[in-house]
């Protein structure tokens, strides 16, 4: 956590970063599930406010991030949220955090619990307004992170939660295999790459002179100040070496920020192969690579701002003779590099397996089984005549994973669809080391697919759902 405020404050947040007791050594707080941590809560972001701060962020971890809520109830105060591991004192969340250390029946369990609360701690399940909570769309953008095999809370809920949002700003990253609390040490780059996003979104529309500030916690407010203030904590901190770390122990900003500008007209660029060229071997070879990445993609590029500069030009001059053929350069280029794009990442050293959590999931329904999904998109990729793709997609219209052959890169597609696993059967991408055996090449790249990044486009994409028709 500590790693974290640091982060926040190398963004030019301040931070005030407070505990409930319950870490401390003596005299350690009992949990009121937020009935008195609301307070407490509230009493840090008066504690904000007084100190100049015109914008807050919430940043909760725990029964933090479900105090959070239940405050976001009570004040006008809060102008986002990022919430971690979201435990919200409900009957659905204690039974899985009870079962998991127990295996009970739900009832009498609950019926149990809920008579020794209030004996053990002084609070109820009716002095905790989670029904209010799970029904609230909150005027405020919230970010809700939570993984997948979370022992103390359900990650359901926070998909419930998300849900409920429509501010356009609200997300939710649900990961798979991650446990409690554990999502930064176990993803660090994405963590804050997904986090500094948010807080540009979130921040980007305040005036320059703005004063934030930020309290974070295992229930934490976070907020950006122009002149900044001092680091407020309550409690003794230290720069700790993360996992995304420079040489000075703070975490590595540049790497995570994620620019938001759009693309210029003609100025696209080449994006970095995320890995060496000789990382993947010795199932595509780094000859291939090289030149696939340095020479094929770089002329996509080229070809993409090409005809982009050429349309702003036959705007310009409102003469439009040529437009079939820089529509046609623009549609092939520009499908090229995105595909290209996409196709780079979705491959790894570290690839190969099969897919987990909601992916696997959604793959057995659409598809029948795993083995059935891979063995049609297989025979698409191999069967594709002459040079193209073959594409595993989401459609959100028919709100379901599809299998799409594409020629050349634009032909014999659908537009209404979002690429997750596209796999380049263009020649240049496998004639050095398979030669004429696509269906080799096509074995060999199943080792190499790095199905945590085919989740994570699925994660976000399966958001996206059009009325089926």
């Amino acid at each position: 956590m500590y790693d974290l405020a640091h982060y926040a404050h190398q963004l030019g947040f301040n931070v005030v970063m407070f505990d409930y007791g319950f870490a401390s050594q003596v005299n350690k707080a009992v949990a009121t599930g937020g009935k008195a941590e609301s307070q407490q809560l509230l009493g840090a972001i008066q504690f904000a406010k007084q100190r100049g701060a015109q914008e807050l962020v919430v940043w909760g971890f725990s029964m933090g991030a479900g105090t959070a809520l239940q405050t976001g109830l009570i004040t006008k105060d809060v102008d986002a949220m990022i919430l971690d591991s979201t435990f919200l004192l409900e009957p659905d969340t204690l039974y899985h955090n009870i079962h998991n250390q127990i295996d009970l029946p739900r009832q009498p369990t609950l019926q149990i619990m809920n008579l020794l609360f209030p004996i053990l701690n002084g609070t109820g399940l009716q002095q905790i307004p989670y029904q209010e909570v799970k029904k609230e769309d909150y005027p405020f953008p919230i970010f809700f992170i939570h993984g997948t095999e979370d022992e103390k809370a359900p990650y359901p809920i926070a998909e419930l939660l998300a849900a409920n949002q429509t501010n356009p700003y609200s997300d939710e990253w649900i990961v798979d295999g991650a446990h409690h609390e554990l999502i930064f040490r176990e993803h660090p780059k994405e963590y804050l790459r997904r986090v500094s996003t948010f807080l540009s979104h979130v921040t980007k529309t305040s005036s320059d002179d703005s004063n934030r500030e930020a309290v974070e916690n295992p229930s934490s407010a976070a907020g950006k100040a122009n002149t900044p203030h001092p680091s407020v904590q309550t409690q003794a901190s230290a720069a700790v070496q993360s996992p995304n770390a420079n040489e000075e122990g703070t975490p590595n900003a540049n790497a995570a920020v994620v620019k938001e500008k759009p693309v210029p007209i003609g100025g696209h660029t080449l994006p970095p192969l995320p890995y060496a060229y000789n990382a993947l071997e010795p199932h595509i070879d780094e000859m291939t690579m090289r030149i696939h990445h340095d020479k094929h993609h770089q002329s996509y590029v080229d070809g993409l701002n090409t005809a982009e500069k050429k349309l702003a030009e036959s705007r310009k001059k409102n003469n439009f003779e040529l437009i079939k053929h820089w529509e046609r350069e623009l549609a092939f280029n520009g499908a090229g590099h995105y595909l290209h794009t996409i196709f780079w990442t979705i491959m790894n050293p570290k690839g190969g397996g099969k897919p987990s959590g909601m992916l696997a999931e959604q793959i057995k329904r659409d598809f029948g089984s795993y083995e059935a999904f891979k063995n049609q998109f297989t025979e698409a990729a191999n069967k594709v005549e002459g040079s193209g793709w073959a594409m595993l997609v989401w459609s959100p219209r028919a709100h379901r994973l599809e299998i799409l052959q594409a020629e050349k890169h634009q032909n014999l597609s659908q537009s209404d669809i979002v690429p997750l696993l596209p796999l380049d059967v263009w020649e240049h991408a496998y004639y050095l080391k398979h030669q004429n055996e696509r269906k080799k090449y096509i074995e060999d790249w199943w080792k190499v697919v790095y199905w945590p990044a085919v989740a994570e486009r699925y994660e976000t994409a399966r958001k996206l759902l059009w009325p089926p028709y």
